[in-house]
């Protein structure tokens, strides 16, 4: 499971946010950050609406995205904020 991210660029190239996004759900997202292909994830009633990383979409620039290898620190934070 990668990081979630509540921006993206959507079909046309606009950036985009997680919101905005569920009025088209089915479009194409990609991160704003390195280009991979992003799976939406609709907002629930406990949680707002969030992008993923595609596993099967990773550029090569995906590699080194900070939502697919988040800093060590970065990953105790969350740990401890949960």
């Amino acid at each position: 499971m990668y990081a979630k991210s509540f921006i993206a660029l959507d079909g046309n190239g606009r950036l985009t946010g997680a919101r905005t996004a569920q009025t088209a759900p089915y479009d194409r997202y990609t991160c704003h950050l390195c280009g991979s292909a992003l799976q939406y994830h609709p907002g629930y009633q406990t949680e707002h609406p969030w992008f993923e990383h595609a596993t099967s979409g990773l550029t090569g620039d995906g590699q080194h995205c900070p939502y697919v290898n988040p800093d060590t620190c970065e990953i105790r934070l969350v740990k401890r904020l949960q």
